[in-house]
């Protein structure tokens, strides 16, 4: 199930429709995600239960969903301007666990990049929230980088230190994060198709533990 509106449209509205066709179809739900390209998309995945659900299931699930939204993605959307989709599991109770956010962001790449260029246009948005940072996902299409995802996990607590408390990173991990970059853009210039995951840990990406996806074409 899949709901989507424009920024001139008031999520309070919209969020409101969506619980009320949840709620006339009684809907269970265990997941919401909401992305932000352009324009908002709230998507929902459901499971049958046999489980009556009360009008405070639907309430608790539209307070916590407009929260989502205003205190969450908005906020992440904002200082980072990067495509932003955002997951949270969906309790018996209806309300959303705001203690276990995953959230991905993601960013294309000009045609011609630098690792220099790459860091300071893309990168330097995400280091802020290197304390919660899982990893780095990036593709590569016609022998170039296109396209980059940090997949992020936090708290709710967690977004206003994140964005408003300033942070001081070692020079190793710069450094660090530059030599990965380079590697990232020489790799995928090797490659056609190009497309590898780098855990991060404390800060700094692991690059012997890339997890790299092969494609290969048979004629």
């Amino acid at each position: 199930m899949c709901h989507a509106f424009t920024l001139e449209e008031k999520p309070q509205d919209v969020v409101r429709k969506m619980i009320s066709d949840i709620k006339n179809h009684g809907k269970f739900l265990t997941e919401i995600e909401v992305l932000f390209k352009g324009r908002l998309k709230i998507k929902c995945f459901e499971v049958t239960s046999d489980m009556k659900l009360t009008n405070g299931y639907y309430k608790q699930m539209e307070s916590d969903l407009l929260r989502m939204v205003s205190n969450v993605l908005e906020p992440i959307v904002n200082f980072t301007g990067f495509t932003t989709k955002v997951i949270v599991q969906v309790q018996n109770n209806g309300a959303l666990d705001f203690n276990d956010i995953n959230v991905s962001l993601h960013t294309d790449m000009p045609e011609k990049i630098t690792a220099t260029r790459l860091f300071e246009k893309r990168v330097n948005h995400i280091f802020p929230f290197l304390e919660f940072l899982q990893g780095v996902e990036v593709k590569g299409h016609h022998h170039r980088l296109i396209a980059l995802h940090a997949n992020i996990n936090l708290s709710i607590e967690d977004i206003d230190y994140v964005i408003f408390e300033e942070k001081i990173f070692p020079p190793r991990v710069t450094t660090q994060w530059m030599l990965t970059l380079e590697r990232m853009i020489l790799e995928s210039e090797k490659e056609y198709a190009y497309h590898a995951f780098i855990p991060c840990f404390d800060g700094e990406l692991l690059w012997e533990r890339k997890e790299q996806v092969l494609r290969y074409t048979f004629q």
